[in-house]
């Protein structure tokens, strides 16, 4: 799985826009072959910090969704960014559910 991460700092006069934007790409997004998750995250703390996540099932499936109509506007939220906007790719190559907390969390005391 193939994480990709926007994080972008925009003025309290550009927030509306930029959000409007990235729900505007969170349906059509969520609805493409391979997408695993897309979320639009803020701190009540830091208004003007959005961070916008994708999940991707495979690397060929993200390469598709970064040469889309979507994406683009996504970029053009990057552009709003008062400071450099930080893009970030991950590559997860595990992943754990519950099992993992459960099988710590019976192993005894806290370390």
């Amino acid at each position: 799985m193939i994480t990709a991460t926007l994080k972008v700092t925009v003025s309290p006069q550009h927030r509306s826009a930029a959000l409007r934007t990235l729900r505007s790409v969170q349906g059509p997004t969520r609805a493409k072959p391979g997408c695993v998750g897309c979320h639009i995250l803020y701190d009540d703390q830091e208004p003007t910090v959005l961070i916008y996540t994708e999940g991707w099932g495979s690397r060929e499936q993200l390469e598709r969704h970064l040469r889309s109509t979507q994406y683009r506007r996504l970029l053009a939220v990057a552009e709003m960014s008062e400071e450099p906007p930080e893009i970030q790719y991950d590559t997860v190559s595990r992943r754990e559910g519950i099992e993992l907390l459960e099988a710590e969390r019976a192993e005894g005391s806290p370390r």
